[in-house]
């Protein structure tokens, strides 16, 4: 779950907005997928939300781990479930969450690529935690996003085609290094990146992802449609997490 949720429904407790979440960015891929000319069925969109959460709970299972040691024992355990293979050392609620995943991947015939993909992207997140340097932060947050664009479009497996591909190697690195400067001083207050933020991080963020972001508002097929739905989108998210904090804040 991200943090804007996660705040949400620690505010809200009697509200289950998971799902609602996870739906929603769901249909967003899918809109996405359309926009490019990608016939989207329900099963896929129903896995892309599958993806979501997924990856958002297990993410924040190992974040929330204290030791480097700790953290590959549990992404060793995520990887061996993918695999089919017993027994594993995590708490039995996430194994029920990846093997839940493991079987939709496996049914949509995209479960070795899948696993390969993830596995990369395991094999950065150390080095990411652990950096001081703000270049290589950016690059391994930009490499990052990649992944999580092959992670989506495996799950489309078939339904996708050159522009989806394009759009989605230009998009989600960009939004992954959005996410990950919109979020880096609470990172670091978390003990999860190694060095304070400042200035340079965010200057040379900001030199290197808007390019990537003019080349994406070229390459994207319908300009319009883009257009507003990346504001509509966006403003979306502002209100979201105003209104989360706001609701933390009055709970406390």
């Amino acid at each position: 779950m991200s943090e804007v949720a996660k705040m949400i429904e620690e505010a809200q407790p009697n509200v289950d907005l998971r799902h609602q979440y996870y739906a929603r960015y769901a249909s967003d891929i899918r809109e996405i997928f359309e926009h490019c000319g990608c016939d989207i069925d329900d099963s896929t969109e129903d896995a892309f939300c599958v993806l979501a959460s997924t990856t958002e709970a297990v993410d924040h299972f190992i974040d929330n781990a204290k030791t480097a040691a700790i953290r590959d024992k549990y992404r060793d355990g995520v990887l061996k479930i993918l695999s089919d293979k017993q027994p594993v050392d995590i708490p039995a609620h996430i194994e029920g969450v990846v093997d839940r995943f493991r079987r939709t991947m496996e049914q949509r015939g995209c479960l070795p690529n899948v696993r390969r993909v993830i596995e990369d992207m395991f094999s950065l997140q150390e080095e990411m935690r652990n950096t001081t340097n703000v270049d290589r932060y950016i690059d391994l947050s930009l490499e990052e996003g990649e992944g999580l664009g092959n992670l989506v479009l495996s799950v489309a497996h078939e339904r996708t085609n050159p522009t989806i591909k394009r759009v989605a190697g230009l998009m989600t690195p960009v939004a992954n290094l959005s996410d990950h400067l919109f979020d880096a001083q609470r990172d670091y207050e978390n003990g999860e990146i190694s060095f304070e933020p400042n200035r340079h991080l965010y200057l040379r963020g900001l030199k290197i992802g808007v390019p990537k972001l003019i080349r994406l508002i070229a390459t994207y097929p319908n300009k319009r449609k883009g257009l507003q739905f990346f504001v509509e989108r966006v403003k979306n998210a502002w209100r979201t997490r105003k209104y989360a904090m706001s609701a933390v804040d009055r709970s406390s």
